[in-house]
């Protein structure tokens, strides 16, 4: 029969102590194994396979190691091992065989079925207590690396695990083909931000279970990032990468609760070890891009992702040098006081024109700008740029507007912003009353009180803060009162569709609650007279977008200024 050891309350006596399994049919054995055993570690006892299979449906968690016989009755050593690998539970608990023989075709057995070690009968305390400690420590020193290299909610590997494990699998069995697939979870951040964290972990959870649950029992998975996951797929003559990644996209999809968070998939091949990291890259790449064809999530990573990843390659590692040379260009775009219809101001937009390909979209360059980072310089540039203009046109006896000029969330980073800004006005020796810092709601989403403080410094100079883009995603009108404000930016989306009494209605209520909680509005995207009409019957502050103008040059919204005097 299983005992606890041949202390009934030896378990509780030395709990902080390891825990051995002893298996072995014959009492004297056993009892003298378990009797040296007991110095250092907590033993239970079984005299055969079935008996230990019992005990450790109860003590599984507890048993660090099995010393197990191998010729038992009711069910030996063999039938044990057979079963315990098939155990979720039992089968990464370590077994080291006794035995009295040295047969070479039992030791292999053992191996094959899972055992780590040997130990030979008559047994030598010494010999035994340092194979167990060694395989003790051995054990727990992997379960520390593999705590370590998964994802705790999943159960997946953290990126920099698989891409390791996947070029060590590349390496090893370069004779395969491999293709890298990555799946990538649309406006996850926007989820949270409705719904919560409990969402949010739901869906992933959701994901990864689909994934595994579709995949090969030793394929390679991650979870890549807080809404991207991977998987290295061997390919197979059954079913292709592009099948399997159909599949779990379709069954994701089907069953979200959210259409919008909607997941995606890019496929790469991997062309081998060294090319691991690269493959992940342009596939994840693909995964994104495919977020925009709604009917089909799943895309491969072909000659158009290609040129267009030659393109970005080419466009980035010439952006340092383009704004040593100039090619970023300052424009601006006026605003119009609603009313009157006089110029109060402008915003400040870059434009990039390269000496040789011409003319870059904003589209194009600004995501990368804020994807690496360069975005902070171009930022500071812009506001340099404006402040110096500022001052030229101060001193050729122009009567000055505020200019407003966007910042990234980027520019927040290492919390010298607001003395940064203050300082290029301060040096110039311009009134900062005409100069405006743009930024979004997301800015606020991390680190508020550093953001906040920020603000509040540039607001104490005479700079003024303005909210751009209100009403473009899931605005918090609750927030708007804890963010340091003075204008708020009504998105241009607003102007669409007025026609619609509802959408009309939406408008002149934003602009009353905006304006009854102390804010100036601007309209942006006003392209008609009769849209400019509206905005001044519904009260709105300033106007901006092509009924008045399109961005301009420098020179030519100086000689804009002159004519709008």
């Amino acid at each position: 029969m299983a005992t606890l050891g041949s202390d009934s309350g030896s378990m509780k006596k030395h709990r902080g102590r390891r825990t051995i399994l002893v298996v072995e049919d014959n009492d004297l054995n056993r009892e003298v194994l378990c009797a040296f055993l007991s110095e250092r570690y907590n033993t239970l006892q079984a005299a055969n396979g079935q008996e230990a299979l019992d005990l450790l449906k109860e003590h599984h968690a507890e048993v660090s190691l099995i010393i197990l016989d191998i010729q038992m009755p009711v069910m030996d050593g063999y039938g044990f091992l057979e079963v315990q690998q098939h155990d979720v539970m039992l089968r990464d608990i370590p077994v080291m065989v006794a035995t009295a023989s040295d047969s070479f075709n039992e030791e292999e057995r053992c191996l094959k079925l899972g055992a780590v070690d040997f130990v030979t009968k008559p047994y030598q305390p010494s010999v035994v207590l340092c194979r167990v400690s060694n395989i003790i420590r051995l054990r727990e020193t992997s379960s520390t690396l593999d705590a370590v290299e998964t994802d705790p909610m999943t159960g997946l590997y953290v990126k920099a695990a698989f891409l390791h494990y996947a070029r060590d699998l590349a390496m090893l069995r370069a004779q395969n083909d491999y293709d890298m697939v990555v799946f990538a979870i649309a406006d996850l951040s926007m989820l949270n931000e409705v719904s919560g964290t409990a969402a949010c972990d739901k869906l992933i959870k959701e994901t990864s279970r689909t994934m595994i649950k579709h995949g090969a029992p030793d394929m390679l998975a991650c979870l890549a990032g807080g809404s991207t996951f991977a998987l290295l797929f061997e390919r197979r003559e059954t079913e292709t990468a592009r099948e399997l990644a159909e599949r779990i996209t379709s069954e994701v999809n089907a069953s979200s609760t959210r259409p919008a968070s909607r997941l995606s998939a890019g496929i790469c091949p991997v062309e081998d070890a060294d090319s691991v990291d690269v493959a992940y890259e342009r596939a994840l790449r693909t995964a994104r891009s495919a977020r925009d064809a709604y009917s089909n999530q799943v895309a491969e990573y072909d000659d158009t992702v290609r040129a267009e990843d030659e393109r970005r390659i080419r466009i980035e590692s010439s952006m340092e040098l383009a704004l040593e040379c100039g090619e970023f260009k300052v424009f601006y775009q006026p605003k119009h006081n609603a009313q009157t219809g006089k110029v109060v101001g402008a915003e400040a937009l870059v434009r990039w024109v390269r000496e040789k390909d011409g003319y870059v979209s904003p589209a194009e360059f600004v995501p990368l700008l804020e994807s690496n980072g360069f975005i902070a310089q171009v930022d500071r540039y812009v506001w340099y740029r404006t402040v110096q203009n500022q001052v030229r046109w101060r001193n050729a006896g122009l009567d000055l507007v505020r200019i407003s000029v966007n910042a990234s969330n980027r520019d927040f980073v290492d919390g010298t912003f607001a003395q940064d800004r203050v300082g290029i006005v301060t040096e110039a020796g311009l009134d900062p009353r005409y100069m405006s810092v743009e930024v979004t709601e997301s800015l606020f989403a991390d680190n508020v009180g550093e953001v906040v403080s920020m603000l509040d410094a540039l607001r104490s100079q005479g700079i003024c803060v303005e909210l751009d883009d209100f009403g473009s995603g899931y605005s918090s009108l609750g927030k708007l009162l804890s963010f340091p404000l003075d204008v708020v930016k009504l998105d241009l989306s607003f102007m669409r569709g007025l026609e619609d009494p509802r959408r009309l209605r939406l408008l002149e209520m934003c602009i009353q609650l905006l304006k009854g909680l102390g804010f100036h509005t601007v309209s942006e995207g006003v392209e008609t007279a009769e849209q400019a009409e509206l905005i001044r019957k519904l009260g709105g502050d300033v106007i901006q977008g092509y009924y008045y103008s399109k961005p301009l040059s420098e020179e030519d919204f100086e000689q804009y200024l002159k004519d709008n005097a």
